[in-house]
């Protein structure tokens, strides 16, 4: 049985429909990516200058203290799919 022209394009408006709510949920993703990479990288900051606070405070310069973790060598790299990078705490 042969597809009809009328039902070839209901189906060709159904897969633009489908198209269209696919292009419109991938915005809201990247969107939502953006916010949070700028979230990690608001918190990699904070934890960095804590940890500098810390290290400068004890006198062993690169260590936080008992767990003798080092700021630079205890961190995270993280990209995204923008090659953006976000460096986290470990």
């Amino acid at each position: 049985m042969t597809p009809t022209p009328e039902r070839l394009r209901a189906r060709l408006a159904e897969l633009h429909r489908e198209y269209q709510e696919g292009e419109s949920r991938l915005r809201t993703l990247v969107q939502q990516e953006t916010v949070l990479r700028e979230t990690l990288l608001r918190i990699s900051g904070a934890a960095q200058v804590l940890e500098e606070l810390l290290a400068q405070e004890e006198g062993d310069e690169g260590r936080t203290g008992e767990e003798g973790r080092t700021s630079v060598a205890g961190r995270t790299s993280v990209a995204g799919v923008d090659g953006a990078k976000a460096t986290l705490p470990a």
